[in-house]
């Protein structure tokens, strides 16, 4: 009947079950719930709870949860395939906490393909030790090196770009976005809540306001969303009835959300309804609340403003009437042309309030959020999220044009010897290297933006042999360089000459990607005024490198010059036999 109440004890319980901080109990506790129990519907709930359980566990017990909840499903009776189905489930939610909507599912696969080259490599070399394969067993060395490159990273030497776990979910629930895929999350990953929002906040007090609650409502909401600004953001609290009251000094920090609501007036008194014969309030109550002086006081805070900043004026009011001057419009057209983006939200407190039609007559850009009148707080968070947004806008067009730059990396010379890429330095511009033996390099990828992550898919080098490009889609942090040491040689073979031959040859090596980034989708659903667009291939100076190339004998060319030679022969024993002895008795003729 309560199946809300159901999920909240399933969970609960499971948080009891993991304070043991053991991955064995763990994953007997959950396998049970999968098998036995309505696991579907709380997986959320426990992805949560094992987030939490995750941040306070050691890094042995962590490697352990997985691998032991597959062991306990099958135990249970659960069939192989069911089993793996349910874990790829549950690591695709895990992923999408820590990785996003589109990056979770490469993760995973990439995991997969790991695991699965594991498994095959430890196959190939039991059959190598049970058939005395000497040559196999002496691979072992190279085995355990191939499978600690592929439990170390997803490519090439990763030590520079160590990969986050991918039961790394989100840690505090009340932060945490409902939707992984949402616009915190997109906000989160940009920084945009890390670059500051002006918020000028404007409480109607009117005699209304407090005989509803609603004032109350709007004084118990407003440290929630004070508390969930950043040291970045600015607010300044105005209130307003006959007169527009400021409490604070202009834009100021949020620095105890509790002590800055406390700041404001108490509610009025209760007072009976207006109409009733001998009600003094009837006459205040019927004029209208001052909702001009409010957003002069909203204008004089805001022109204090940084030039290009980004600002929000948020009406709260259940007043049926408004008297705005003609002047204000003008005088906000004129703040945005110096700069300042002003944005309106109106938050109706009544069904009948002019909250949206009074901001609509003096700020161009408007929303009515009509959410819950009783609780604003769902209003005010969709306001703040809507103006980390237009700064989200903002660091994305930052980075249009840009992309992905790759660069190849040699030994230096005082560091011939080094095997970690991050001591390697640029190859010299100008520079040709010998690959005719095969010769160790480190290509280095990285995102040139400043804070919209990149993806490169199709990755490969275009002119020259290389071993060590794995295949897969690698995600580029700003600022993070992901690295693939690399083994690169340039040799030919050809069979088409008329005798042996070897010598070199001279190229260049290029690389080649399609770059995109994993927050495409949530551009288009939480910034559809936005364009992204970005270089869609891998840019970077090319590999002059010299080859080898080697020649060998033909039979073809020898049979072709045979057959000529061959023909003209014939040609000529033909004129000589046939033609020149029927000239000759052709002359004897003519003479007298």
């Amino acid at each position: 009947a309560r199946p809300e109440l159901a999920a909240r004890a399933a969970s609960g319980w499971f948080r009891n079950a993991l304070r043991g901080v053991d991955a064995d109990a763990v994953a007997r506790v959950w396998a049970g719930e999968i098998v036995d129990g309505p696991a579907g519907s709380r997986r959320e709930l426990y992805l949560r709870e094992v987030g939490r359980w995750w941040e306070a566990a050691d890094r042995s017990e962590r490697d352990r949860l997985l691998p032991g909840l597959e062991r306990e499903l099958t135990t249970r009776g659960l069939d192989g395939r069911l089993a793996r189905g349910e874990l790829r489930a549950i690591r695709l939610l895990i992923a999408g906490h820590a990785w996003g909507p589109e990056a979770a599912a490469l993760v995973v696969d990439h995991e997969q393909d790991e695991f699965d080259t594991f498994r095959r490599h430890l196959k190939q070399l039991r059959a190598a030790l049970k058939h005395g394969d000497t040559l196999r067993v002496l691979a072992v060395p190279v085995v355990v090196a191939l499978l600690a490159l592929l439990v170390g990273g997803p490519a090439g030497d990763t030590s520079a770009t160590p990969r986050p776990t991918a039961l790394r979910v989100a840690a505090a629930p009340t932060a945490e976005p409902p939707d992984p895929f949402g616009a915190d999350r997109l906000i989160a990953t940009l920084g945009a809540d890390r670059v500051g929002v002006n918020y000028v906040v404007l409480v109607d007090t009117s005699a209304s306001m407090s005989r509803s609650g609603r004032y109350d409502a709007v004084k118990a909401a407003l440290p929630g969303f004070l508390a969930t600004l950043t040291a970045h953001d600015r607010v300044a609290l105005v209130t307003f009835d006959t007169t527009a009251v400021e409490y604070g000094n202009g834009l100021e920090p949020v620095t105890d959300a509790a002590a800055m609501v406390a700041r404001l007036p108490a509610a009025r008194a209760s007072e009976p309804a207006p109409g009733l014969q001998g009600d003094a309030s009837a006459v205040a109550d019927g004029a209208p609340s001052d909702v001009h002086a409010a957003l002069e006081r909203a204008l004089t805070v805001l022109r204090t403003s940084a030039p290009n900043s980004v600002d929000g004026v948020l009406l709260l009011s259940d007043a049926p009437r408004d008297s705005i001057g003609p002047d204000l419009r003008k005088d906000f057209d004129r703040l945005r042309e110096e700069g300042r983006a002003v944005e309106g939200f109106a938050i109706p407190l009544a069904s009948d309030s002019s909250a949206g039609p009074t901001l609509q007559r003096v700020l161009s850009d408007v929303r009515v959020l009509r959410d819950n009148p009783a609780a604003p707080g769902t209003s005010l968070t969709q306001a703040r999220t809507t103006l980390r947004l237009r700064n989200a806008a903002r660091i994305v067009d930052e980075d249009r044009g840009k992309g992905v730059q790759a660069t190849w990396l040699m030994p230096s010379d005082e560091e011939p010897d080094a095997v970690d890429c991050r001591s390697f330095e640029p190859v010299p511009d100008g520079a040709r290297l010998d690959l005719s033996d095969g010769r160790e390099l480190c290509l280095r990828l990285t995102a040139t933006t400043a804070r919209v992550p990149l993806q490169v898919t199709s990755l490969r080098v275009d002119g020259v042999g290389m071993v060590g490009l794995k295949d897969g889609a690698p995600l580029l942090a700003p600022g993070q360089p992901v690295y693939f040491s690399v083994n690169l040689a340039a040799k030919t073979h050809r069979t088409d000459g008329m005798w042996k031959d070897a010598g070199h040859y001279d190229a260049k090596a290029r690389v080649f990607g399609e770059v995109r980034t994993p927050l495409a989708e949530a551009f288009k659903e939480h910034l559809p005024e936005t364009t992204f667009v970005i270089d869609p291939g891998v840019s970077g100076p090319e590999l002059a490198y010299r080859g080898d190339e080697r020649v060998d004998l033909s039979w073809w060319p020898w049979l072709l010059a045979g057959l000529g030679t061959v023909t003209l022969v014939g040609v000529v024993w033909f004129g000589w036999r046939w033609v020149r002895p029927r000239l000759r008795r052709g002359r004897s003729a003519e003479a007298p």
